[in-house]
Parts: structure tokens; C-alpha cells; sequence
């Protein structure tokens, strides 16, 4: 919320006038006056707001504390923001040669003001308002094929879709006022993410197969939401006492908010990891019919079961009942499925069958809802190398445009000498011998020979952006980094030390120097350690790869329009900021 549309909340809420609350807050009629137009606004944490709040507080008999807070939070996340987007401006700015004095004069603004706003030592008074200014300054300036693509590079879209003035607007309005907090809250999740960590504190090995059969008759109705969690557990506990090895679908756009108490969330997960021992197959179509930011929390919740390589995750395109939620579980010999209204469960019910003419009728049925949905994620382990390789090798050749975000350089351009030096710190640690020495480095160079062949490349000769966080000492000491050797599907930890590290920066700059078509933008918060993301599009059809170097190493593949729009915006610049 913009803080004039608070504060004239409160002052609606109270019921006093302008006047009244400026004497309260021993503040002048002209300065509330100002905040309340939005023409200007207070900093966080002034002595003035801290006034306001008093005069705010004595004429409500609400809490000082809680007005504070809710003001210093409304100008803060506002501010941070703000921030964001005038890094993105400066950044379109240089990109595109834009002087600062034209844009200046095209809104009658002072030219010192542009310069203090991107530098990021003032706030327009007016943020939406600013940013509609400079988006459409810039659209009306970039009508040249060679302008146009300069602007897609920038932007991270594709140039067939800024051919008219009013899509280049809209293009880099939406750029600018993109929020990417949850996709990085996400993207650091998945770095971090350590798989044997999980099995641990899921005491995976201690999981137990069930041992006796559930005494259910041949079908069984649940209703209400108790009883429906327990439907679920039953399926899952059938199913895993089944001597069937069939997959098992698991489709439900039901709301999950009223089955999350204490024990149900880690009853349901032990029940997924039960069937992930017996070695069985899942098949999950995911309700992606949901804000971006629930979407993502979501996801989190089945990280661990998309390591494992056992699960492939699906979704409906386009599909939504906003009356009727449905469940339908299916596996070889079970089969449970049913209806709430509204998202209720207090109003559904489930209906688990053993019989197999309706076990046989609804898998057919999940069988044709698997059909019709489309994959989510594509999920690569080393078992599936060869067809890796293949996608990796057609998606990048194909690309009209190509960037890429690195935890650390590529493999491919380090030096024979330093990769030497990393490789014998590595084993004289280890205590590895000549002949397994000799044979680790023998292995990175193959992750080396592969690398350069699949992306050092430029897709159609356009240029390849390279966002890359250099590590200082301080934090390089607090997370080290490790060779990057995801591509090879190498599962090794092979550290850096600091000076190597920055020798590997280092060789990297000197690559790029000599290389054109490469772009190194430095970011400041996408500081991933074990993860490579690379996005691109083909014929207007967008894509993103994350790869996971380490526990496991693993790549997923994504073209979904939500996801693929989320993470191809994620931007670097708002750590650069003091708020």
C-alpha cells in the first residue's frame, strides 16, 4: 500500500481532520498536507514519522508501537522496491545509451532529480506514476530492429514481442514492477536443499514397509475432513502393501489449508516415502491454478520427492472449477477419489474401492487425465545422460536468445594449470593415490569437453548474459563454493580455496574479454552455491534449466508459463541498496 493511502486511512478511521492531527503530531497543516496527496513521503525510522505516529496514536488510543511498525513497514517493502526498479532503470539507461537529461525533459523533470532518484538518494513521491513515465519513454524510443533487440536482451523477452510501442510498454512495465522475492525464496530452497540431510531427518532408512493389511471391506465412503485424512493415509498404506508394481497417479486441486495441523503434513510425506521405497513409480498432477506465491510454497513441499527421480510431476493447462474440488489417487489394486464443495471438506467426502471393476475403470480414467495434462517439470538423473544431453544439445542450438546464471565459472575455460592445482589440494585431502588423482582430473576434463561443446557455443550468434555473484573472502569463508560439474553428472564436492576461486573469476574475465557474444553482469542476491540456472527461448516458446550440482546432482527442465515467466525475471541489483 502507498503510505498517503494509509495515512488517510487512519485519519478516516478516526475521524479527525487535517488540521487536528498536525497539531497532535507538532507537525505543520502544509506537511500533512503533502503526505496525504502522496506528493511527498517521510522516511523510515524519522523523527516526523515518529511524530505522526504520536499524533496518530493520542487522537485514536491505538498502540504508538503497532501505527510505527505498520508505517515504517509500508515505506520500507515500498523503498526496497522502489530500489529495485531504479536499478532496472539505470540499467535500461546504459544499455540502450539513454541520457538522463532527455528523459528529464520529456516529463519536466529536474535532471538532477533523474540522477538522485537512480542512484538511489531519492524517492519520487509518485512511484507508479514515475515508472509509467519512464516505460513509456523508452518504448517510444525503441523502434529500430537493432534497438528492439538490445531492449529484449535487457528485459529477458523475446523481440517479437516488442514490435508495437504499446507491447515494449507494457513489456518493460512489467519488468520494472516485478517482485521476485518468492521465486528466489524458492531458488534458494532447491540450492540448499541436501538430499541425504532429508533421508536423514526423515529417518528414511528406519521407514518401515507396513507389515498387516488394513481391515477395510472391498469399498469404504470418508466424510468430512477427519475421516478424509485418514482416506488418504489408507490409500497410501494399501497401496504400498499391494504386490502390484504399477505407478501411482495422484491428482487433487483440493485446498490444503484444513488438512495442516501438527501431525497430518509428515503422516502424508512418510506415506510418499513408503511407496518411494517399495520402488514404485508416482505420477502427480500438481493444482497450479493458484497465486505465484502459493504455487512456489507448493512446489517446496515436493523437492525432496523429485530427487529421488521416482516422481514426474504434471499440471492442467488452463483448468479451474471454482464451485467443486476433486481427488482421484489411483494404483494397481486401490483407487480412492471424491469431492468437496468450495474447498470445504467439512462438505465432501471420499470413496476408496478395492473392486476391481471400479479399480480397472478409474485407472483407465487416470490414465486419460495423464494424457491431457502436460509435463511440469522434466526431471534428468544420470540414468537419463544420453537423452540430457540430446534436449540440452537441440534446446540451446535452437535458441533465439540465451542467458545464464552461474554459482561459479564454467568449467569449461579453466586452465589446465589451476585446474591442476584444485584437483591435487583435492586429493592430497583426501589422500587419493596418483592413479585415482589422475583419474578424478581425467573425469573433469570430460565434464570440461562436454560443457564446451553444449554451451560455450552462441545460439544463433546472439550474445549469452552471465549473471555471476563474486564472492568476497568473508563470504566465501561462511559457504565455499565447489567445482561445478553438474553437466558430467559428477557427484563429487571438490572445493575451491578462496585464491582459487578468484583465479577462476579471474580466467573468466580474461574469456570474456576475447569473446564478444559473452556478457558478465555481477549480481549482488542471486548468490546461488550449487546451482546453474539457464533460460532461453525458441520461436517465442520460453525455457528455463536448473541444474543441481550436488545431493543430488539433477536437472529439471521447465517451459510452464507461470514458472518459466517467474524465474526468467528473477533480477540481481536489490542487495546493492541501503533501505
Amino acid at each position: 500500500m502507498e503510505f498517503y493511502l494509509l495515512l488517510d486511512n487512519y485519519i478516516k478511521e478516526i475521524g479527525c481532520t487535517a488540521k487536528q492531527l498536525a497539531e497532535k503530531s507538532k507537525l505543520s497543516a502544509s506537511v500533512i498536507s503533502r503526505y496525504r496527496s502522496g506528493d511527498r513521503v517521510p522516511s523510515p525510522d524519522s523523527d516526523i514519522l515518529k511524530k505522526l505516529a504520536t499524533g496518530i496514536s493520542q487522537l485514536s488510543d491505538q498502540s504508538y508501537d503497532i501505527i510505527l511498525g505498520q508505517m515504517n513497514s509500508c515505506l520500507t517493502s515500498r523503498t526496497s522496491f522502489a530500489k529495485h526498479a531504479f536499478y532496472k532503470i539505470d540499467r535500461l539507461v546504459s544499455e540502450l545509451y539513454i541520457k538522463q537529461a532527455d528523459i528529464a525533459r520529456a516529463f519536466n523533470y529536474d535532471a538532477s532529480f533523474i540522477s538522485r532518484v537512480l542512484s538511489g538518494q531519492r524517492l519520487p513521491s509518485n512511484i507508479d506514476g514515475f515508472l509509467r513515465d519512464i516505460a513509456r519513454y523508452v518504448a517510444s524510443n525503441c523502434s529500430s530492429k537493432e534497438r528492439i533487440e538490445i531492449l529484449a536482451g535487457t528485459i529477458y523477452v523475446t523481440s517479437s514481442e516488442l514490435q508495437s510501442e504499446s507491447e515494449r510498454f507494457q513489456a518493460i512495465l512489467n519488468w520494472l514492477i516485478y517482485d521476485d522475492t518468492p521465486t528466489i525464496n524458492f531458488l534458494n530452497t532447491l540450492d540448499n536443499f541436501d538430499y541425504n540431510d532429508f533421508l536423514t531427518s526423515l529417518h528414511f532408512t528406519d521407514v518401515k514397509m507396513p507389515s498387516e493389511h488394513l481391515q477395510i471391506p472391498p469399498s469404504h465412503i470418508y466424510i468430512g475432513k477427519n475421516q478424509m485424512k485418514q482416506g488418504e493415509l489408507d490409500f497410501m498404506k494399501i497401496a504400498a502393501l499391494s504386490r502390484s508394481s504399477d505407478s501411482v497417479l495422484f491428482y487433487s486441486d483440493m485446498s490444503m489449508n484444513d488438512m495442516l495441523d501438527a501431525d497430518f503434513p509428515r503422516m502424508y510425506m512418510t506415506g510418499l516415502a513408503i511407496l518411494v521405497k517399495k520402488g514404485l513409480h508416482l505420477n502427480v498432477i500438481h493444482n497450479l491454478n493458484r497465486p505465484l506465491n502459493e504455487l512456489l510454497i507448493g512446489l517446496e513441499t515436493w523437492i525432496p520427492l523429485y530427487m529421488t527421480g521416482q516422481l514426474s510431476p504434471y499440471y492442467f493447462d488452463g483448468y479451474a472449477d471454482e464451485f467443486f474440488n476433486h481427488l482421484l489417487y489411483s494404483a494397481g489394486s486401490i483407487s480412492l477419489y471424491g469431492s468437496c464443495v468450495g474447498g470445504n471438506r467439512e462438505y465432501g467426502h471420499y470413496y476408496l474401492t478395492k473392486k476391481k471393476e471400479e479399480v480397472a475403470y478409474l485407472k483407465k480414467r487416470a490414465e486419460k487425465m495423464l494424457e491431457m495434462s502436460s509435463p511440469l517439470l522434466q526431471i534428468y538423473r544420470s540414468s537419463d545422460k544420453d537423452s540430457f544431453y540430446k534436449m540440452l544439445s537441440t534446446t540451446i542450438s535452437s535458441s533465439e536468445s540465451y542467458r545464464s546464471i552461474l554459482s561459479s565459472p564454467p568449467i569449461a575455460i579453466i586452465s589446465n594449470d589451476l585446474l591442476k592445482k584444485i584437483v591435487h589440494g583435492y586429493a592430497k585431502d583426501k589422500g587419493l593415490n596418483k592413479e585415482k588423482t589422475e583419474e578424478l582430473q581425467a573425469l573433469i576434463k570430460k565434464c570440461m569437453q562436454i560443457e564446451k561443446k553444449l554451451l560455450l557455443k552462441p545460439p544463433k550468434d546472439k550474445p549469452i548474459h552471465v549473471s555471476i555473484h563474486k564472492l568476497s573472502e568473508e563470504e566465501f569463508n561462511k559457504s565455499p563454493v565447489y567445482l561445478p560439474l553438474g553437466l558430467g553428472f559428477v557427484d563429487i564436492n571438490i572445493p575451491y580455496t578462496y585464491e582459487t576461486y578468484c583465479q577462476h573469476i579471474h580466467e573468466y574475465d580474461q574469456y570474456q574479454k576475447t569473446h564478444k557474444n559473452i556478457i558478465i553482469e555481477e549480481t549482488d542476491n542471486l548468490n546461488f552455491k550449487n546451482m546453474q540456472i539457464r533460460m532461453g527461448s525458441i520461436q517465442g516458446e520460453h525455457w528455463v534449466l536448473i541444474s543441481k550440482s550436488l545431493s543430488p546432482n539433477i536437472h529439471f527442465m521447465t517451459k510452464h508459463p507461470t514458472l518459466v515467466e517467474a524465474l526468467s525475471k528473477i533480477e540481481s541489483a536489490s542487495a546493492c541498496f541501503d533501505t
